[in-house]
């Protein structure tokens, strides 16, 4: 038969140890789990940094982008236009439009265009000019004339600005797009006469029925439109085209 075990009182490190109980265990579980921000965080959350959520924007509020860059006012088709005048002054191309092709137009007697870079400048059927024409990289100009047409290159809209055509109170200036649309713009209002004023907005071009004095031209309406001609001069280094 085994001797009794005996307790030494003389060796405490020979006492025995009890185990901790089960709900203590599962009370430290759950701390270490939950998050704290306090100094006493459990060595299993060391090195988590809390951030607070991100304030929800109230779905009213528009956004910044949208400040910048509104929406424009609404205006009508091409194929819902048949002539700008007084009427119906304005009609807008979708992207598509403004940017297949070429524009021309027909009756103009005079023109001024101004590129996205403010590069200005003006023509007349009977050959008079002033200020830069704007050349694409195609080598072809971006505002000009072909015979008695005067022609905006699209497929470089970005390169444009805005233009005016001026006719001569005779014939109707005429616009007609790639794939065959066309509009006419009315001669005259009274005593007044109409230009063509043809503006990029984003990606798409308005077009404008825009009265002025009998007898206006391209160069004396400049500074009325605040058009300013430019002279660009080229080095061996500039790469424009």
């Amino acid at each position: 038969m085994a001797a009794p075990s005996v307790v030494r009182h003389d060796l405490p490190f020979l006492r025995r140890r009890e185990r901790p109980r089960l709900a203590e265990s599962a009370a430290a579980d759950r701390s270490v789990d939950a998050p704290s921000t306090g100094a006493g965080m459990g060595t299993a959350a060391v090195g988590l940094e809390l951030r607070p959520a991100a304030a929800a924007v109230p779905a009213s509020e528009p956004s910044r982008a949208a400040a910048e860059h509104p929406e424009p006012f609404a205006a009508p088709a091409v194929h819902e236009v048949r002539e700008l005048g007084q009427r119906t002054p304005v009609l807008r191309l979708d992207p598509r439009q403004s940017a297949i092709g070429s524009l021309v137009v027909s009756g103009v007697s005079s023109m001024v265009w101004e590129s996205s870079d403010l590069i200005t400048g003006w023509a007349a059927t009977d050959g008079s000019a002033g200020g830069s024409h704007v050349t694409t990289s195609g080598n072809r100009p971006l505002v000009g004339f072909d015979d008695d047409f005067a022609i905006v290159t699209l497929r470089h809209v970005q390169e444009f600005r805005r233009a005016m055509f001026f006719g001569d109170a005779v014939r109707p200036l005429g616009v007609q797009l790639y794939g065959g649309s066309q509009v006419a713009v009315a001669t005259t209002s009274g005593p007044s006469v109409f230009a063509l004023s043809i503006l990029r907005v984003g990606t798409m071009l308005e077009l404008r029925a825009e009265p002025l004095d009998a007898g206006a031209t391209a160069e004396s309406a400049l500074g009325d439109f605040g058009f300013v001609p430019t002279r660009v001069v080229l080095t061996r280094d500039d790469t424009r085209r």
